[in-house]
Order: C-alpha cells, then sequence, then structure tokens
C-alpha cells in the first residue's frame, strides 16, 4: 500500500512537473515574441541584470547572455547625456518608496544605433536595502520619428502660412501706396478733360 501511495505521488509529482514547464514555455513564447522587453535587476551603483527577456536579441541585437550578470551593462548603454538623470530618477523614487517610475531613454544597440525605449519599473526593496526593480520596456523610437516629423510638418506650415501673412501684407501695402502716389496725376489728368469737354478751344 505504501509503495502503491508512492508511485501515485510520484506521478502526480511528473504531472505538475510537467504542466509547470509547458506553462513557463508558454509564457517565454508569448514574451519572446511580443514587443515588451522584460528585465529584473538591482539599483545599486552598478546596475546588473538578473533576467532579461528571451526577445532582446530580436529588439535590441543582444543575447540574454550578452546583458545578464554583467555590471553596468544597462547604463553604459544608455545615452551620455541621460545617464546622470536616469539614476536620479531611481535614486529620489527609492528615497520616496515609490512603487514604481516611468521614464524614457535612449539605449545603444548591438548595431550602434540608438533606440528611444520607454520604461515602467516596478520597485522592491527594505528600509537600507538598495533594492531591485522589474522592468517593462517598450521600443518607442519609430513613434518618436514620427512626432519628429509631424512637429517638423508643424513649423513648415506654420512658416508658410506666416509668410504668405507678410506676402498679403506686402501686396495690401504696395497697392495703398500705388494708389496714393497714382491719385494727383489721375485727379490732373481728369480735370483737364473735364475743361475740354466744357467749350471747345478756338484759335485767336
Amino acid at each position: 500500500e505504501l509503495g502503491r501511495r508512492l508511485g501515485e505521488a510520484s506521478r502526480l509529482l511528473a504531472d505538475r512537473d510537467r504542466e509547470l514547464r509547458e506553462s513557463r514555455d508558454f509564457l517565454e513564447q508569448i514574451i519572446g515574441s511580443g514587443p515588451l522587453l522584460m528585465v529584473r535587476g538591482n539599483l545599486g551603483p552598478q546596475v546588473t541584470l538578473s533576467y532579461v527577456s528571451p526577445n532582446v536579441e530580436r529588439l535590441l541585437g543582444f543575447t540574454p547572455d550578452e546583458v545578464t550578470g554583467v555590471a553596468g551593462f544597462w547604463t553604459e548603454h544608455l545615452h551620455p547625456g541621460e545617464r546622470e538623470e536616469m539614476a536620479q530618477v531611481f535614486e529620489q523614487a527609492a528615497a520616496e518608496r515609490r512603487p514604481s517610475v516611468e521614464l524614457e531613454h535612449r539605449f545603444r544597440d548591438a548595431r550602434g544605433e540608438y533606440r528611444s525605449l520607454s520604461m515602467l519599473a516596478l520597485l522592491s526593496g527594505g528600509e537600507g536595502e538598495a533594492g531591485t526593480f522589474l522592468g517593462y520596456t517598450l521600443d518607442v523610437t519609430e513613434r518618436k520619428l514620427a512626432e519628429r516629423e509631424r512637429d517638423r510638418l508643424e513649423d513648415d506650415l506654420r512658416a508658410a502660412k506666416e509668410e504668405a501673412e507678410r506676402a498679403n501684407t506686402a501686396k495690401s501695402d504696395f497697392l495703398s501706396r500705388m494708389s496714393h502716389e497714382l491719385r494727383t496725376p489721375l485727379a490732373a489728368i481728369l480735370g483737364f478733360g473735364q475743361l475740354l469737354e466744357l467749350d471747345e478751344l478756338t484759335g485767336s
């Protein structure tokens, strides 16, 4: 009886282990094929990622092994002008015990090109601890490019409208001046014409 129960328990454990593997594989497949990059790491002086979703290679060109466990990897690939600002955002959030932060930053991918990333970072850590974060990151490069193109077109339209308004004002000023300049000689010509109509000129 004991042997039978042990065998049954072993089968149940095997089934549970299989279900867990299938669930894990399913989640990794969803994450790997999606646009959302997931990272987990610490918030110490040198940010070290302990996990990065497998789609990092498709999105940024790095393999998970190149990213995880490498101290400072994420920070070193940030745009130099944004590294200090990002560190300050996390430091302030940790000091205020905020549960999350949202920020956008530029990240240099494996090709050396900067991608615009939008991150939601969920923070955790006790008093006096450096803390950890779980980040959900979305590549918004194309959206940023579209916004810049839209802004450029709006600036061009604004400049064209202002130029048209200036041209219309210049035309009105020109016509006003021409009307004033022509008024005096035209009045004289009309006056002589009226005199000629009053009497015929006769020789003396």
